[in-house]
């Protein structure tokens, strides 16, 4: 079976003030006199989550995208690309929310968690 890429409308960006957070994994060891060692903790030692908002969606095109949430409960994998980034990631998202911004317009805001498969 194929990952999926997160189904987004035509023309609808990222809106402004979504954010990409990155957490380096580092295995440390503390000696005495204030010295340490560092490595990276495994192959893929950076994970990044990105909290991005869709804004102006139609309801249908809000239904489509949190549909798709919904079908990948949270574990399955899918393909998403960045605005500053040309190679799609492979992300997870379990935790999104629609606001209803007016009588037919919504926003998807979500939270994407990058992982890793081989």
């Amino acid at each position: 079976m194929t990952t999926p890429t997160l189904p987004t409308p035509n023309n609808v960006e990222i809106s402004v003030g979504s954010s990409r957070d990155e957490v380096a994994r580092v295995l440390k060891a503390q000696f005495g006199n204030g010295y340490a060692q560092r490595a990276g903790d495994g192959l893929n030692a950076i994970n990044a989550e990105y909290s991005v908002a869709f804004e102006n969606l139609t309801r249908d095109e809000a239904k489509i995208m949190t549909d798709f949430f919904i079908e990948r409960a949270g574990w399955k994998a899918f393909y998403f690309t960045p605005p500053d980034q040309d190679t799609p990631r492979l992300w997870t998202c379990e935790k999104w929310r629609t606001i209803h911004v007016g009588p037919i317009h919504d926003t998807v805001s979500a939270t994407f968690t990058q992982v890793f498969a081989p």
